[in-house]
């Protein structure tokens, strides 16, 4: 008797009911609480094809077979997981049913037996009862009559219900189940099999959806007990508007540098970004990249132990000198965004205290600096050197190509030049390396570059202080472990123009066959051309007679910064077009 044994829960339950509809939307984090999404429209039209897609695959769903019938999420959509979850009903005009394992709950009765309570949590969402409350009842001596029930009469019990609870005319329904990860990976397994379950059983017997969708910060919970994976979902990342969406109730020089400090402590981490924003629009007198992170490191990292900081170390580390995909442990995956960037915030966090914290810090502030798009450029990727050179990695990274020259300066390979190593102990120098002279001559001036007194030395990074430095814009000397002639230059010319990149190739092509020409510099050069944004199409490059490194396209930027500083550097670019 289906209708006796709902009363007889809803009596068991009464202490934890409501009297009026729980909003599930009063779970969303609480900077997070507006309709108001970027993206949503795109986001709709995706969880629409979603929803399609698994209702062709749930016509013929059977127990043992691997289609994925559960949207699994990760990530969020620019107001987070929550938010997501909580907005498909209207996105899908669905009914929806919303169950969170967060909030600090009491879950001893959810992992004992996570089949049967989430049938009972369901049941008990679709009449009032919010989630912390069901909790405290599953824990009471009052479910036990409920737990008692095998789980098969359970989902006979919650499908009764949901077909009856709006008549005949069956409406399509979302399920939608937060934090996961929170209940333990075996547990969720079989919370998706059984959700995969009700949503194949709901529309065989009603020819109407049941789309459900679960969250968690590590996909090891989105396999169900059997092997069948979830439709795994990333929204989209965030793109150039997106800075700008955030930043549009700011104006003028104000905007400029909300935007500029958000992209500092937040990069492509959607979460870090809309919290940004909100604490920068409550103080924009104080705001600062080290005020947002104090301010973001205790409200984002107080789980953020002493084993992940060592995770994320690791994980940086693999993600520069790696030439493959690196292994992504799962405390370094709760923290990261959809392409596998840990949060600035988080990077600051992990090298707190470390010989590396200084350069990480210093290149972080960088993004803030209201200097030149190009200046801005030259200091983010001065300070990624020096932070690379502490902790030993090489000079090019993992998954850099080098080209070296048909004709031309090159004595050495491809892979002599991949083992190039920073000096550990590097220092800035400020020097200028070369200067403009003018001679005159039957009443002509005629002005030349030379050398200054100043010889590169390995263990100085050169970084000329006057603004208008000839042909380079960095240089430092790298060396080459065991080598009878191990010193190489290091040239390096930044730009945020693509028109500029022919004129950066013969610029960088002079000062090498320059310096290599003088008594006492090293006979080897590897030019680094830095001009993000020029695409990978040029042509320039061809005139190089020397081995270099080409950084244009956002492939080769996240190619040499990495996956974690590539959105930073990029944005460097971003800054130029929204200049223009």
């Amino acid at each position: 008797d289906f209708e006796a044994a709902m009363a007889e829960l809803l009596n068991a339950a009464s202490d934890h009911i409501s009297e009026t509809p729980v909003d599930p939307k009063r779970y969303r984090w609480p900077v997070m609480q507006s309709d108001h999404t970027w993206n949503r429209s795109n986001v709709g039209d995706q969880l629409r094809e979603k929803r399609e897609l698994l209702r062709n695959r749930l016509m013929t769903y059977r127990p043992e077979d691997r289609q994925q019938v559960v949207i699994g999420i990760r990530l969020g959509t620019g107001f987070g997981k929550t938010h997501l979850l909580t907005d498909a009903p209207d996105l899908l005009a669905a009914q929806g049913l919303y169950v969170t394992y967060n909030n600090y709950q009491e879950l001893s009765a959810d992992r004992k037996d996570p089949v049967k309570t989430i049938l009972i949590r369901l049941l008990l969402a679709r009449n009032n009862c919010e989630s912390t409350k069901c909790d405290q009842f599953l824990t009471s001596g009052k479910s036990g009559g409920m737990m008692e029930a095998s789980s098969d009469a359970l989902r006979d019990l919650l499908l009764y219900h949901l077909k009856s609870a709006w008549g005949q005319n069956y409406p399509d329904i979302v399920i939608g189940v937060d934090e996961l990860m929170d209940l333990g990976v075996e547990e969720s397994k079989r919370v998706l099999k059984e959700l995969a379950e009700v949503s194949a059983r709901y529309l065989s017997e009603t020819k109407s959806m049941c789309t459900v969708l679960v969250s968690s910060l590590n996909t090891a919970t989105f396999w169900t007990k059997s092997g069948r994976p979830v439709e795994e979902w990333a929204p989209d990342r965030p793109d150039r508007g997106t800075l700008e969406y955030f930043a549009h109730s700011f104006a003028g020089e104000e905007r400029q540098r909300a935007m500029a400090l958000a992209n500092a402590v937040s990069g492509g981490h959607i979460r870090s970004m809309v919290l940004a924003f909100d604490l920068f629009r409550q103080d924009k007198v104080n705001a600062s990249v080290q005020w947002l992170y104090n301010k973001m490191s205790s409200r984002m990292g107080a789980k953020i132990g002493q084993n992940t900081c060592s995770c994320i170390q690791d994980y940086v580390k693999e993600s520069i000198s790696s030439s493959g995909s690196p292994k992504i442990e799962p405390e370094v995956e709760e923290i990261s965004d959809s392409i596998g960037a840990v949060p600035p915030v988080f990077l600051m966090m992990a090298y707190k205290g470390t010989s590396s914290e200084v350069h990480l810090e210093n290149m972080i502030h960088a993004f803030s600096l209201f200097e030149k798009d190009g200046k801005h450029l030259e200091l983010v990727s001065k300070y990624y050197d020096l932070f690379r050179a502490t902790l030993g990695l090489p000079v090019v990274p993992g998954k850099t190509v080098v080209r070296l020259p048909l004709n031309g300066n090159n004595q050495k390979t491809t892979t002599w030049y991949e083992e190039l190593e920073f000096s550990r102990n590097m220092s800035e120098n400020q020097a200028a390396l070369l200067k403009q002279k003018q001679t005159s001559s039957k009443g002509k001036t005629k002005t030349t570059v030379v050398a200054t007194e100043e010889v590169p030395k390995f263990g100085n990074y050169y970084h000329p202080k006057i603004g208008n430095h000839p042909w380079i814009d960095r240089v430092y000397v790298a060396k080459h472990p065991c080598n009878s002639d191990p010193y190489c230059l290091v040239l390096v010319q930044d730009k945020v123009n693509e028109s500029g990149f022919a004129d950066a190739c013969r610029k960088l092509e002079e000062a090498a066959n320059s310096f290599t020409k003088k008594a006492g510099y090293p006979k080897n050069a590897l030019l680094i051309v830095n001009v993000i944004g020029s695409g990978d199409r040029t042509r320039a490059q061809s005139g190089l007679t020397w081995p270099s490194i080409l950084i244009r396209s956002l492939d080769e930027v996240r190619q040499f910064y990495s996956v974690n500083f590539a959105d930073m550097v990029w944005f460097a670019r971003e800054r130029h077009l929204l200049s223009e």
